[in-house]
């Protein structure tokens, strides 16, 4: 838990700094405290505090900060998620955030259906996925899911996940593994 640090280019507002200057000497992002997660995509960044609030900022072009619209951002904006415990975003802004409740939430980019939601819609808001989907997280246009307490997971590119019936594959692997009983 502590303060969040930025350093590098920020044409999208991805450091954080409410301004969209590019910085060679690290800076402390004022509007962030206690934070426990940080993860920085190419042109967006989000952040979890200690009371799990989530925060996003940056590039927002497919709807990946998940404020409901499409507007970059360049300081930290605070989404209704209660308890948010992990995150992860891909390359893509395509964002999956699980909560300390065990539910995932998407959000963002999902052209090829990533989001696991039944479409190929962006998602500009954080929408709770069905029950069966707990536990997986993707990152940088892959896939990885594991479940609480197992000592087992497995990693799936966007080569392998073209479709929803591919993630149900990905799924069926899990289960053959008793991670997921679906």
């Amino acid at each position: 838990t502590g303060d969040a640090l930025a350093v590098g280019y920020n044409g999208y507002g991805q450091l954080g700094t409410g301004d969209n200057t590019s910085r060679s000497s690290a800076v402390k992002i004022s509007a962030l405290s206690n934070i426990t997660h940080l993860s920085c995509g190419r042109n967006h960044t989000m952040a979890i505090s200690d009371k799990g609030q989530l925060y996003t900022f940056g590039y927002n072009g497919y709807g990946g900060l998940g404020t409901g619209d499409k507007q970059n951002r360049n300081s930290p904006q605070a989404l209704p998620l209660q308890h948010a415990c992990s995150l992860s975003h891909g390359l893509s802004n395509s964002t999956i955030v699980g909560d300390k409740n065990g539910k995932v939430w998407a959000f963002g980019c999902n052209d090829c259906g990533q989001l696991g939601i039944g479409s190929t819609q962006q998602q500009l808001t954080p929408v709770a996925l069905n029950d069966k989907y707990n536990g997986i997280i993707s990152s940088n246009n892959r896939i990885t899911a594991g479940w609480k307490g197992a000592q087992k997971s497995l990693e799936w590119s966007d080569q392998d996940i073209r479709s929803l019936d591919d993630i149900g594959a990905c799924l069926q692997a899990l289960k053959n593994l008793s991670l997921i009983h679906i």
